[in-house]
């Protein structure tokens, strides 16, 4: 355990109990369990998570687990997996029955069912990703529920790729973000001139609340690198900042950077808020930005560990940003 920053320790309910190596990990690993961040997942499929007895066995699954072991994890979530009773032995497929009833759940053994609330996980999963970055949410209020039935105000977000007629949106928002419209100008240029790049909006409601843009840059002299991206521009509706959205954002970005083999990204920026996501000071990478900026403004981060060894010298963005 001594080689990992935190760790997440996930186990599901099998007839009103966690499986035993669950229970015995924890209890062999208390000691570097609580060296670290740490969070618990619990899974529970009996019953949707809306039903109200689905929510208290699931907290009281949690809350003995967590008593019988001495455990304090950081955070802790509550997620409904499935029912496959064509897949279970008739004992089990009766005991299941059983436990579903009791829960409010589904009867019908002939069918399958799936509770699992994917946006929930999703969001769980980025709540953690930005509190590992922070050093940990919350840490003077020690574990913190989530994914237990109450869904917070971020849940009705949503981050897409943009769409065509999404413009006038990204454009308004751009605008009242930096009070001005040579970014969003710049953004439409970037468009029109077909350069390959990754737009986000995040949507509520169906109305464009923000919007994050990654473009390829080069460095030195080689072109635009295909697997080296930089952040630029990201707004925020004014009315929407500081309730974070733009982390979302900037989270959601690096995860479909890397899945579009993106191996490094770069951006100018505040420092307090960027770094929570792991970005560094592109000089300790010997990089430097094309523009005269303090070099602690200018960061970067390795999406693929060692993306940017050997590969130093001045970062250079497409034409468009020098043209607004």
């Amino acid at each position: 355990m001594d080689d990992f920053d935190a760790v997440v320790v996930a186990a599901s309910i099998i007839i009103g109990k966690y499986q035993p190596y669950i229970r015995q990990f924890v209890r062999r690993h208390a000691a570097g369990l609580r060296g670290r961040p740490t969070a618990f997942i619990s899974v529970n499929g009996s019953s949707p998570e809306s039903l109200p007895e689905w929510r208290a066995a699931a907290t009281r699954y949690v809350d003995t687990f967590l008593k019988d072991t001495g455990w304090q994890p950081r955070w802790t979530a509550s997620f409904s997996g499935a029912l496959r009773y064509p897949r279970y032995g008739i004992v089990t497929r009766w005991i299941m029955k059983m436990i579903s009833r009791q829960t409010g759940g589904p009867t019908d053994t002939s069918r399958e069912y799936e509770f699992t609330d994917w946006n929930a996980v999703d969001q769980f999963a980025l709540d953690l990703a930005a509190g590992l970055g922070h050093g940990g949410l919350n840490r003077s209020r020690g574990p913190v529920r989530q994914g237990t039935g109450s869904r917070s105000p971020m849940a009705r977000l949503h981050v897409r790729p943009e769409q065509p007629g999404d413009e006038a949106a990204i454009a308004q928002v751009t605008d009242g973000a930096f009070g001005q419209p040579d970014e969003s100008r710049m953004v439409d240029a970037i468009r029109r001139a077909g350069h390959p790049a990754i737009s986000l909006v995040a949507e509520e409601e169906n109305t464009v609340v923000g919007h994050i843009l990654f473009t390829h840059v080069g460095i030195g002299s080689s072109l635009p690198l295909a697997d080296v991206m930089g952040l630029a521009p990201m707004a925020v509706l004014p009315v929407r900042q500081r309730q974070g959205i733009g982390s979302r954002l900037v989270q959601e970005g690096l995860l479909a950077c890397a899945g579009a083999g993106c191996h490094a990204v770069v951006v100018l920026g505040r420092p307090e808020f960027y770094s929570r996501f792991g970005f560094r000071p592109a000089s300790g990478y010997g990089l430097r930005c094309e523009y005269p900026v303090p070099d602690e403004a200018f960061m970067a981060i390795e999406l693929v560990p060692g993306a940017l060894r050997g590969r130093t010298g001045l970062v250079r963005y497409l034409s468009e940003f020098g043209d607004t």
